[in-house]
């Protein structure tokens, strides 16, 4: 079996930009991928165009891209070893 690849997108109210950002990497050829997507504390409907998709939806209050990221990360970490 192939090595699990985890895809994070974190963001903060570029709902425009949104789909732009899934579809390529759902597109990936690899086939042991996980995309995990977290909301930032958006305002606008970033969420709601997540949730049209078939990844791994996370929010949090807004703290910045760096803690979106490592939290991110630490919950596919913790995914890993669970």
């Amino acid at each position: 079996m192939s090595k699990l690849v985890s895809v994070i997108i974190a963001n903060y109210n570029y709902a425009d930009f949104l789909a732009e950002s899934i579809r390529p990497a759902q597109a990936q050829t690899y086939a042991n991928i996980e995309i995990i997507y977290i909301d930032d504390g958006s305002t606008d409907s970033s969420l709601e165009i997540a949730k049209q998709f078939d990844v791994t939806i996370l929010a949090q209050k807004n703290q910045g891209v760096c803690a979106a990221r490592n939290n991110a990360v630490r919950f596919s970490w913790m995914q890993t070893i669970s």
